[in-house]
């Protein structure tokens, strides 16, 4: 999983990523007002900005 934030916009982008054939390759993504949801390796939804501080 990666998690880029970028502070100075308040924007945090969240993505699944999937080893294949020696390469990452992306499942799932989102962003700020989005919805991050995944199965595996395990059920997770929530929406990235949850990720800022208040």
């Amino acid at each position: 999983m990666r998690v880029e934030v970028k502070r100075a916009e308040e924007k945090v982008t969240v993505t699944q990523l999937r080893l294949e054939d020696g390469r990452h390759v992306p499942l799932a993504s989102a962003s700020n007002g989005e919805v991050f949801e995944t199965e595996p390796p395990f059920p997770i939804r929530f929406d990235p900005a949850d990720l800022l501080e208040p």
